[in-house]
């Protein structure tokens, strides 16, 4: 079955594709041997999801509107993945504050005992 303009408007591209675990169907290079699009699904996606690579990718003249809807389609599923990540990370930093909360009280309570301790000791 041959995917029709309408039906590629409607796909997203996997995770796979954007974080290149995926081959592409094939590349353009630039004259330095780095890539500057990738070709997915039937359609062109930029080699790297950098400012410069997406900025040259959006502008190009030769440019369609479905590329440029799986390329924004794409770069949600990026953000929303990064956004799932930074949920958790901020999870676990939160989980790391608390335990450095408690060993804290914990040193600042074996401090003030040892201090007792060494001022019963002088005393007597």
């Amino acid at each position: 079955m041959t995917d029709t303009t309408e039906n590629k408007a409607n796909h997203r591209p996997s995770k796979s594709a954007l974080s290149n675990l995926v081959m592409p169907d094939s590349v353009t290079l630039s004259e330095s041997g780095s890539v500057l699009t990738e070709h997915h699904d039937g359609f062109d996606y930029p080699g790297e999801l950098t400012f410069n690579c997406v900025n040259n990718f959006v502008h190009d003249a030769d440019r369609h509107f479905e590329e440029l809807q799986y390329l924004a389609l794409g770069m949600i599923g990026e953000l929303e993945e990064e956004r799932s990540k930074t949920k958790a990370l901020e999870y676990e930093l939160g989980q790391t504050r608390i335990m450095l909360e408690n060993k804290t009280t914990l040193l600042s309570s074996c401090e003030k005992a040892l201090e007792e301790r060494d001022a019963a000791q002088y005393k007597g």
